[in-house]
């Protein structure tokens, strides 16, 4: 999971950027989905610090904060 997670942060995070860049503006009633895409950054930090436990190291310090 933890690998799997990496590549959608990887490749959704720049699609996310691109559309917010490059197109117009969501509708309101959209915003909601932008909640539901950026969700999977969290699957790799939480995947990571079940595997390494809670201490920070150099790779944990890059990871998005999930609040926990």
């Amino acid at each position: 999971m933890l690998g799997l997670g990496l590549i959608c942060w990887f490749i959704l995070g720049s699609m996310i950027m691109a559309r917010l860049f490059f197109r117009p503006a969501l509708p309101p009633a959209l915003y909601p989905t932008l909640a539901i895409e950026a969700a999977p950054p969290a699957v790799p930090t939480i995947a990571y610090l079940s595997l390494r436990g809670p201490r920070m190291d150099a790779f944990s310090a890059i990871l998005p904060d999930t609040g926990r």
